[in-house]
């Protein structure tokens, strides 16, 4: 199962809860590992693949070829923090 958690650029934001992995466009991230360059802020850049890269200067975000700001990815954070604590839930798909 998927739950959308917000958009980057056009694309939906999907947290897969059994897994503890983020899918955005053709990615996959672990939420801890985003949850340590974004909002932990323990590095500002890591080459997550061959030819990915996860970027954080200033306040945009660079996942790929996708852009998008901290606040955004504050607000992606949050609504993760809130399915994991039990208070949301709203299906995307099985």
């Amino acid at each position: 199962m998927s739950i959308v958690v917000g958009k980057i650029e056009e694309y939906d934001v999907l947290y897969i809860p059994e897994k503890d992995v983020l899918f955005c466009k053709n990615t996959t991230v672990s939420y801890d590992l985003l949850k340590a360059a974004l909002i932990d802020r323990k590095f500002d850049r890591t080459q997550l693949k061959a030819d990915l890269v996860l970027s954080v200067d200033s306040e945009i975000v660079t996942l790929g070829c996708l852009n998008t700001n901290l606040e955004n990815c504050e607000s992606i954070y949050q609504t993760i923090k809130k399915i994991k604590n039990g208070t949301r839930f709203s299906k995307k798909s099985d």
